[in-house]
């Protein structure tokens, strides 16, 4: 191998293809070797020994191998052995695990023996325990449901505890205890009922007394004051009274005599005094105009009885109520159940408020009487006096809405406007029984005299007085007019007697007209108010009456002054049988120059209307008489031709007595009246 190494020549390369052991080594260094499983693992093991030296694989290859082999071998024993002592040390401690199982094993069973015994007993006083449980909770509800609190009863029954938020929930706690004590009654539990309602008896009693001292303390204190507000405590306590009647009216008697007190000496103030700082003025300063004294003072009852109610409502928490009553409406689930309740509760409470504001407005009654009556007597005008019932009438109305039928103001103010309207009417008689006494006469233009005309002038002023009264803009009567018709009377009624009276010594047609212009005068006052239609319209009626009584009279005067009269009376009395030419005075003759004088009337016709007409104080009443007139007079010629024209009458030759048409006097009026 030292050789192979060597550089090679020629000659060396001949004499090894020649050597066997050269052709072998060739051989061998020729042959793939990469192949070879067995040669590579072989390669692979030495190259793997360390420290392999050239001369071992040449001396003893097998050796080395041996001797690694068996070193591997002992290092794989002494790692083993540790591993084997280690596995003792386990199996001693697997077998000690073992001995103490199987103790624990045998001590359990024991103990499972033992313990069955025991968990029957805390089974059993488990469920024993729920059984408690939930007859606490049962006991719990119970005495919160029908039993009070020591704290509750400290509250509502010590008089050194104050009467707050805590007492009145305390109070709706006991309210509320009583009423299921009620309920409990009607089931099978009766006694516990019973017992507990005895037990609460007490201290409901100390409550409700406590409470009604406290409620006395707090009008006393507060409640006379002018400006009164009312706290939440105080409405809940009037509420929390009304279970308690006796208490609870007891309390409204206190209240109602404070508040009376109050309001009184506040009216008497503003009367005498006036308003803090003297604004506003006394009333009784404007005592010089009577009117508006009366107004002020009324005005002040008034709004004071409107506060009032206001302060009660408040009181009762009307306005609460209200709301609640609008969420029932809404759809709340208790409308089904407390809707008829809430009415009757409603009821009394607006029935409690108008008797308490009846008794708290008692005291204004009085002074208000004495001052309305001293002007009342006093004989004011009549104008005066109309207003001041007026006034009083509207407050009459007004303040009614808010008391009782039976409360002593309303009464008052209507026995006042009786009184009112009494002097009034007294007033109007009595001028009209002036007027009588001293009519009149009509002047030579047939108009209304100056007594008569003031008459009416007064009763403009009465009239628009009504008109602008309160009581027609409140549309506080149901009818407008209807309470104005007695007024209307009382001043009309006179007013035709005078007319009748001055008429007396006329004529019979300056009688009419006089009459026609009276009424006229009075009609064109009344026609400006609706609320006199109906007396319009029967004057109006009495004035076509005169004025149809006028036209016949026309129509009498224009067959006169034609010379038709006798004519047309002969048409109209003769007898149906009887030709109207034998008659007297009706042959065609005498009717021919009946003609005649008709055509020299028709000459003197002109437009103007005969000056005896002009008297009226219309002159379109005086077209409407004349023409009127006309038309009967042209009917009038129409029958007389045509009895003339019929051969039943006589008459031989009808066209020679009867030179003009019908047609042709239309024509000729008309041209005259245009």
């Amino acid at each position: 191998m030292d050789d192979s190494t060597a550089p090679v020549t020629p000659t060396s390369l001949a004499r090894q293809i020649k050597n066997p052991l050269s052709i072998r080594l060739s051989h061998i260094y020729n042959t793939v070797l990469h192949n070879s499983d067995k040669t590579k693992n072989a390669l692979t093991t030495l190259s793997q020994i360390p420290n392999l030296q050239h001369q071992d694989l040449d001396k003893n290859l097998r050796g080395v191998l041996e001797r690694n082999a068996l070193e591997a071998n002992q290092r794989f024993l002494l790692a083993f052995s540790k591993l084997d002592e280690h596995l003792l040390i386990l199996e001693n401690d697997v077998n000690e695990m073992q001995a103490s199982n199987d103790a624990m094993t045998q001590q359990l069973t024991e103990v499972n023996k033992d313990s069955s015994l025991l968990i029957e007993q805390v089974t059993s006083l488990q469920n024993r325990r729920s059984a408690c449980d939930i007859q606490r909770i049962i006991i719990d509800s119970f005495l919160s449901t029908f039993m009070l609190t020591d704290q509750e009863i400290e509250i509502l029954c010590s008089p050194s505890a104050p009467v707050d938020a805590q007492f009145f929930k305390a109070l709706d706690h006991l309210q509320q205890v009583h009423s299921d004590c009620r309920l409990l009654l009607m089931t099978e539990h009766q006694q516990a009922g019973l017992d507990i309602l005895e037990s609460l008896a007490g201290h409901q009693e100390t409550a409700y007394e406590k409470l009604y001292k406290w409620t006395q303390r707090e009008c006393q204190s507060s409640f006379n004051r002018e400006f009164l507000e009312i706290s939440s405590l105080m409405k809940r306590a009037t509420k929390a009274l009304k279970h308690k009647p006796v208490l609870f009216q007891a309390c409204l008697e206190d209240m109602a005599n404070i508040r009376r007190n109050s309001v009184t000496r506040a009216f008497i103030d503003a009367l005498t005094r006036g308003g803090p700082g003297g604004t506003p003025r006394p009333i009784e300063l404007q005592a010089h105009d009577p009117i508006r004294y009366i107004g002020d003072m009324l005005a002040w009852v008034h709004q004071a009885a409107a506060s009032e109610r206001e302060i009660l409502e408040g009181l009762f928490d009307v306005e609460g109520q209200r709301g609640y009553k609008r969420s029932v409406s809404q759809g709340d689930i208790k409308s089904s159940t407390d809707g008829p309740n809430n009415l009757a509760v409603d009821q009394h409470i607006d029935e409690t408020i108008t008797g308490l504001l009846g008794r708290i407005m008692d005291g204004t009654c009085r002074p208000l009487k004495s001052r309305i009556e001293q002007v009342l007597i006093s004989q004011p005008g009549a104008i005066t006096s109309y207003k001041i019932a007026n006034i009083i009438q509207f407050y009459t109305i007004t303040i009614g809405k808010l008391f009782s039928s039976s409360a002593s103001l309303p009464e008052l103010l209507h026995s006042i406007t009786d009184v009112a309207f009494k002097t009034f009417y007294g007033i109007l008689n009595a001028q009209a029984n002036k007027l009588l006494r001293f009519s009149e006469k009509p002047g030579n233009d047939l108009m209304p005299p100056s007594s008569f005309k003031e008459v009416v002038l007064q009763l403009k002023e009465i009239m628009a007085s009504y008109d602008s009264s309160l009581i027609i803009v409140s549309g506080a009567t149901a009818v407008a007019g209807t309470d104005f018709r007695e007024t209307l009377d009382a001043m009309i009624d006179p007013l035709l007697q005078i007319c009748d009276i001055g008429a007396e010594k006329l004529s019979d047609y300056d009688r009419l007209v006089y009459k026609a212009n009276c009424l006229q005068y009075v009609r064109s006052a009344l026609i400006l108010y609706a609320f006199t239609e109906i007396k319009r319209q029967s004057l109006e009626k009495h004035i076509n009456e005169l004025l149809e009584s006028l036209t016949d009279k026309e129509y009498q005067l224009l067959l006169q002054q034609s010379g038709l009269d006798a004519v047309d009376s002969a048409i109209k009395s003769k007898d149906i049988n009887v030709p109207l030419s034998s008659l007297e005075g009706m042959d065609a003759r005498a009717l021919g120059e009946s003609m005649a004088h008709l055509d020299r009337f028709l000459t003197t016709i002109d437009g103007d209307i005969p000056s005896r007409l002009t008297k009226l104080s219309s002159s379109r009443l005086a077209r409407q008489v004349h023409g009127n007139a006309i038309k009967q007079f042209i009917d009038a010629y129409r029958h007389i031709i045509q009895a003339v024209s019929d051969p039943s009458n006589g008459y031989e030759f009808p066209a020679s007595i009867l030179p003009r048409t019908v047609e042709e006097i239309e024509t000729i009026f008309s041209f005259a009246t245009e």
